[in-house]
């Protein structure tokens, strides 16, 4: 069995209820069951390629009255099901066992995350009820469970957002970012015999600067008409240092408003091309859906087409500020 192939439990993947319900009994410390009209939609579908994400309606039967349980929740399961139905990737099994790989270390990657930012307040993340990574003797177990925010809604690549709603992404971003600087990051299952080897592998042409902007970028360019995105995007660089700054508690930032100005401008390249690589599998994928009317399409296509073609006219833009600008830079020896 593997994750690029349909299975027996919820939304065609390796977890049962019964797997569901007793992790989440044991994360919640509950002896409240599932009742019979328990349910569990996709709300994944269109909106990402490497999970099944499901809204788990839990209708509790013996939850004690103190205790206040979640009615709803995520239920978020890695799976190459997604990519195989809009046809993204064209291979044998080998192909798809290597995809697999890869979708398993960023499934272990994001609970790693959570696990990191859960000990900060405040910032604007959901809860993680349980998460389970996959260890090297089980290629199946992988998953997590997450609390459902309400009045919450999906940013659709096919809408033009509004700069104020990325501004505040953009203080959210900049939090995370302080608050995660707060904390010594380690990981301590690389310090093994083999790191040497693997650093004199790192190729440094590869190597950038960890910071949100990437995020930013990423976010901006799915989410803002391109001529949003050009006039908002110092400004929306600056609202993210200046929220990372006040997160800092006093300490000084690693790196000044023009440097992250900067690194703006030499990360855009590699982020537009990513962007415009899943957008055009999106926009293909909408082009067959036979749910949408053709002027339903079109005007979905119209607003598409102004964020990729503005995306790819700016790598060229960025690419010449680029040019000059690395001729100024100075490494340390």
């Amino acid at each position: 069995m593997s994750l690029h192939e349909k299975l027996d439990g919820l939304l065609e993947t390796q977890v049962t209820w019964e797997d569901l319900e007793m992790q989440l009994r044991s994360a919640l410390n509950t002896e409240a069951t599932f009742g019979t009209t328990k349910s569990v939609i996709d709300i994944g579908e269109g909106n990402g390629f490497a999970s099944r994400c499901g809204l788990v309606s839990c209708d509790w039967k013996g939850a004690e009255k103190s205790e206040n349980l979640p009615s709803r929740l995520v239920i978020k399961i890695p799976s190459a099901l997604p990519m195989r139905q809009m046809n993204m990737i064209q291979g044998d099994d080998a192909v798809w066992d290597a995809m697999d790989k890869k979708l398993r270390e960023l499934h272990n990657i994001e609970i790693a995350a959570y696990e990191f930012l859960e000990e900060f307040d405040g910032l604007m993340i959901p809860k993680m009820y349980y998460g389970i990574p996959f260890p090297p003797e089980d290629k199946l177990i992988g998953r997590m469970c997450l609390e459902f925010v309400d009045n919450s809604r999906v940013m659709n690549f096919h809408e033009a957002h509004t700069v104020e709603l990325l501004k505040q992404i953009a203080r959210a971003l900049g939090k995370i970012q302080g608050s995660s600087l707060m904390k010594e990051a380690a990981a301590p299952e690389l310090h093994t015999s083999h790191y040497a080897d693997f650093a004199k592998a790192v190729s440094l042409d590869c190597a950038h600067f960890g910071v949100g902007v990437q995020d930013l970028l990423r976010i901006s360019l799915f989410a803002l008409s391109a001529k949003d995105r050009r006039e908002s995007a110092p400004m929306l660089v600056e609202e993210m240092y200046n929220s990372m700054v006040a997160n800092l508690d006093g300490e000084e930032p690693p790196y000044s408003l023009d440097k992250l100005q900067s690194i703006y401008g030499i990360l855009f390249p590699h982020s537009a091309c990513y962007f415009a690589g899943g957008a055009i599998v999106i926009m293909h994928k909408q082009a067959n859906n036979d749910k949408l009317s053709i002027e339903e399409k079109e005007k979905r296509k119209a607003v598409q087409l102004d964020k990729v073609i503005g995306a790819l006219g700016d790598i060229l833009v960025y690419h010449g500020k680029n040019n000059a600008f690395v001729k100024d830079l100075q490494f340390r020896d």
